[in-house]
């Protein structure tokens, strides 16, 4: 997808775009960011985790914000291949796998919703923000795969305004393949 929405729109337009996209056959849809940067064999990896948990939203990137860090860590050490993510502000959107019936749930809550579309301030209508109010008004879980199967490389271009791209703990991996 390629953001021809005026500047400011936000990154949900271009998202949700992505969402809207799901083909009519396909059980999952995998959203990977323009600038992700997968992990060695991805591909058979994100299958693997998809078959082991097909009813859940699979973030595949983690940030390496502290609290999220020793969270993953916690969880390789002990051996788990997924953490559930905790409720806040934001789902990490970078590299994601949706079930088909969460992809139809997610739509519809934001043709009904009326917060994101008034937000206003720093996140406005952000993907990462809209699919968290959309986790966090369905009670929905989220997890992430231990290790990240993706990184976030402030070095990648990327088509998202200039204020996302500056570097930092939200742009690398907590665990990376």
């Amino acid at each position: 997808m390629t953001d021809s929405e005026p500047e400011g729109s936000g990154t949900w337009t271009i998202y949700r775009r992505c969402l809207l996209s799901m083909p009519d056959e396909a059980s999952h849809l995998l959203i990977l960011q323009d600038d992700a940067l997968p992990c060695e064999d991805f591909h058979a990896k994100a299958l693997a985790a998809v078959a082991e948990k097909p009813d859940d939203v699979l973030v595949m990137f983690l940030p390496a914000f502290g609290f999220l860090y020793r969270r993953a860590l916690e969880a390789k050490r002990a051996g788990e291949r997924f953490v559930v993510m905790p409720s806040t502000s934001f789902v990490p959107v970078v590299t994601t796998s949706f079930p088909r019936m969460i992809v139809e749930r997610l739509l519809a809550w934001d043709e009904g919703e009326t917060w994101p579309r008034r937000r206003s301030g720093s996140l406005g209508r952000t993907d990462d923000g809209t699919v968290a109010a959309f986790c966090r008004a369905t009670r929905l879980r989220v997890l992430a795969t231990v290790p990240s199967l993706a990184d976030h490389r402030a070095d990648v271009p990327s088509i998202a305004r200039p204020q996302h791209r500056a570097g930092g703990q939200h742009r690398r991996a907590a665990l990376f393949e």
